[in-house]
């Protein structure tokens, strides 16, 4: 795809986003920021905003991961911003998780909770268990690093229960 797709139909892009994705899941958070940047070039250049809106939801992940914390807001708030624009719940989901998961390790943990809460509202509201599981397993591991054991306990058992492919 990356040789032969065409940038005006959105496919190199597309297929750019993914390796990046890839790149990030192996740990290589260099090529996977230089290949996201790239998608984010050409998704902005077609004016896909829910294509840009995923690109820098991922690049706002490697920015924390890699401690660009000024970056990782940016992009956070940025992602959050479109994803509203479009009515993308999903997208709304993760970026209200990512930004107080940040704004959280940073100091502010009510206000991260905060938001925690609000995005695991929505999944709940939502059915997106997916993302409910997510959200339940980070708030557990800032629990976790503040030393709120039981709290981080029960977080976790939500969020791996949560995880469990039911039969019913």
């Amino acid at each position: 795809m990356l040789a032969h797709g065409d940038s005006a139909d959105g496919v190199r892009a597309r297929a750019l986003h993914a390796l990046s994705f890839f790149l990030f899941s192996l740990g290589d958070f260099e090529r996977a920021s230089q290949v996201g940047e790239d998608s984010l070039e050409l998704y902005r250049s077609l004016a896909d905003s829910e294509g840009v809106g995923r690109t820098v939801h991922l690049l706002g992940q490697i920015a924390r991961l890699v401690g660009d914390r000024t970056r990782a807001v940016e992009l956070a708030h940025e992602s959050l911003e479109l994803a509203r624009k479009l009515d993308h719940t999903r997208g709304i989901i993760v970026s209200l998780g990512h930004m107080g998961q940040l704004l959280a390790e940073d100091g502010d943990r009510a206000g991260g909770m905060r938001l925690l809460d609000e995005a695991r509202a929505l999944a709940l509201e939502h059915g997106d268990e997916t993302a409910l599981a997510g959200l339940c397993l980070k708030a557990a591991t800032l629990e976790r690093s503040w030393g709120n054991r039981d709290a981080a306990i029960e977080l976790a058992v939500q969020g791996l229960d949560l995880c469990v492919w039911r039969t019913t």
